[in-house]
């Protein structure tokens, strides 16, 4: 059905033929026929239990890649003999697949510590008693946050070595869109539960540090901040997630996870930076988006990326030492 623009000047007659048309107008509406106005967000109906879009009215298979704002990352860890290389996923609960490399060994063998390999440490153990293996870790997961800035520009690629304290060797590496704090601080950064836990002022709250008694909110002010999501008004749900993270709070978990490095000791390693605003950063974020293109992970084991000094950054996160590299 086709759209016809209507006008109705003062004192004209309304005859059958515009009323068909301006009827005819409502089907073309609903068609989305060439000229019709579109129909906005704000009309459609989104709380009180007859949302216009439901689980139930999204067809099979209709959420794909394309839909689901996803990233990768890639990460790596040193297995030495009789011993486990562990690594900790990018994205955390958040990841959607994950796969391993470098298992070019019989005697390494994959497993997770915990329940789930998506929200606790991967962890692959080399029963090899003579030699040491580079274990890979290749994800991809759910993106929420960025861009993320130290206050220069946004960063398009975090890059993390640990190095061994005497020898600079490369023992683990971290390569990401997203910084390591941004999905295992306390302060969530999703744009529907972080927004929501910020507005009912929870945002970073441990509910387990409130039932021990060792937060300054009490159990019962918990529980009532949780029992206003069901009361929360159209008005108050739009305004709570209409309102974006700032910068300051996307980095407010930086000194608290400052690496996802579990097997760092500060007697034995260095965790370094590789400088985000130069150009080798944005040549790895591109090389990450070209499928078969070699990994920064890689890169930086088998030498390729070669750290070149340390330099000097007004904010940065404790413990971690900006560097210059080169490829």
């Amino acid at each position: 059905m086709a759209w016809t623009t209507l006008s109705f000047p003062f004192g004209s007659i309304l005859t059958s033929t515009k009323m068909t048309q301006l009827y005819d107008n409502l089907t073309a509406l609903a068609d989305g026929a060439t000229g019709a106005p579109p129909i906005q967000t704000a009309a459609l109906e989104q709380t009180g239990g007859s949302e216009a879009v439901t689980q139930a009215t999204i067809r099979a298979s209709a959420v794909g890649q394309g839909e689901l704002k996803t990233t990768t990352a890639t990460q790596s860890a040193t297995a030495g003999s009789q011993a486990t290389g562990d690594i900790l996923p990018t994205g955390g609960s958040y990841s959607l697949f994950m796969t391993i490399g470098g298992l070019q060994s019989s005697q390494l063998h994959w497993a997770t510590n915990g329940s789930s390999s998506f929200n606790n440490t991967v962890s692959v153990y080399n029963s090899d008693s003579a030699n040491n293996y580079t274990v890979y870790l290749f994800s991809r997961y759910v993106q929420a946050s960025p861009p993320y800035n130290y206050g220069a520009g946004d960063v398009p690629l975090f890059v993390l070595v640990m190095l061994d304290k005497n020898t600079r060797e490369v023992l683990a590496t971290y390569a990401a869109e997203d910084p390591p704090w941004a999905y295992h601080g306390p302060h969530i950064l999703h744009p529907v539960i972080g927004k929501l836990q910020k507005y009912l002022g929870i945002w970073g709250k441990d509910p387990k540090k409130i039932w021990a008694g060792k937060d300054n909110m009490t159990r019962g002010d918990y529980l009532t901040a949780i029992r206003k999501l069901r009361s929360l008004t159209e008005d108050e749900l739009v305004s709570a997630l209409s309102k974006d993270f700032t910068m300051d709070e996307k980095m407010v978990d930086m000194n608290i996870v400052p690496h996802l490095f579990n097997e760092f000791d500060p007697n034995k390693h260095v965790v370094v930076q590789i400088d985000p605003l130069t150009k080798l950063c944005e040549d790895l974020h591109c090389l990450m988006t070209m499928p078969g293109a070699p990994d920064p992970s890689s890169l930086l084991h088998d030498g390729s990326i070669k750290i070149i000094r340390d330099i000097q950054s007004a904010r940065i996160q404790p413990g971690v030492i900006m560097v210059e590299a080169s490829l």
